[in-house]
C-alpha cells in the first residue's frame, strides 16, 4: 500500500470525508463534518512529507468546532 492510501485510510478512520477534487492536478479533500475543517492533500506523497500530513489530518480532527 502507498504513502497517500495509508493516510486516507488513517483520515477516514478519525471521521473524515474523503472525496478527489476535481482539478488539474488531482488532489484529495478531506472534510471532517464535525470540526469543519478541511485538509487537500496531493496524489501522491513522499516518504519525507508523510509524517507532516499525517501529523496535521491528526491536528485537524482535533481542533475546534466552528
Amino acid at each position: 500500500m502507498d504513502l497517500i492510501h495509508d493516510l486516507l485510510r488513517q483520515a477516514r478512520a478519525l471521521g473524515f470525508r474523503v472525496t478527489p477534487e476535481r482539478t488539474r492536478h488531482g488532489r484529495w479533500r478531506l472534510d471532517h463534518p464535525v470540526t469543519g475543517q478541511v485538509v487537500r492533500l496531493p496524489r501522491q506523497a513522499r516518504a519525507r512529507s508523510y509524517a507532516n500530513y499525517r501529523a496535521l489530518i491528526r491536528r485537524a480532527a482535533k481542533s475546534e468546532v466552528r
